[in-house]
């Protein structure tokens, strides 16, 4: 069983991301790639599900946080398809990163798409208001942002549905993938 806090999302609109899907508590919230990975590695010799979440186009930093090229098995490449993921994880344990394609705004975009969710009702008409908005953090996240993604949510699209299956392991869920 996971806790909540064993999720370490990289930016805050995957924290946020992660607080609706779960609807309890407060991930682990890390700022930057490094510190997802310096999370991930400080709980190394852990047992229990540790979950790090961060944008595919972050692979580049893999290289300069080294503890992250353990994760070398892949779980799902869905990254072309709808889902837009990719989960790797550390073999023999229930250490998983997941990175989501290509990067939150996008992905999210698409999730919306996917779901008939129109982001014109939450005053989002382009993906450029998106990556605008979702640049706001915590407290000052933008009231906007915040019911669009939580819309997205509620349709559990393909990339939700994958993402809640994982944060939540549900592991009859991740079989028939």
């Amino acid at each position: 069983m996971i806790t909540i806090k064993n999720i370490f999302p990289e930016c805050d609109a995957d924290t946020l991301l992660v607080k609706l899907i779960l609807k309890e508590g407060i991930p682990g919230h890390r700022k930057g790639v490094s510190k997802v990975s310096m999370a991930l590695e400080k709980e190394k010799d852990s047992l229990g599900v540790f979950i790090g979440l961060i944008d595919f186009d972050k692979r580049k930093y893999q290289t300069q946080n080294k503890y992250l090229l353990n994760f070398s098995q892949v779980v799902f490449d869905k990254k072309d398809e709808n889902e837009g993921l990719v989960i790797t994880k550390i073999p023999n344990k229930q250490h998983f990163l997941i990175f989501v394609y290509k990067e939150f705004e996008p992905w999210i975009w698409k999730q919306a798409a996917l779901a008939n969710v129109n982001s014109v009702e939450f005053g989002i008409k382009d993906l450029k208001v998106l990556y605008k908005l979702s640049k706001s953090y915590g407290e000052n996240q933008d009231i906007n942002f915040k019911k669009f993604v939580n819309a997205v949510v509620m349709a559990d699209p393909p990339g939700i549905e994958l993402l809640r299956a994982y944060l939540t392991q549900d592991f009859l869920y991740q079989s028939r993938c």
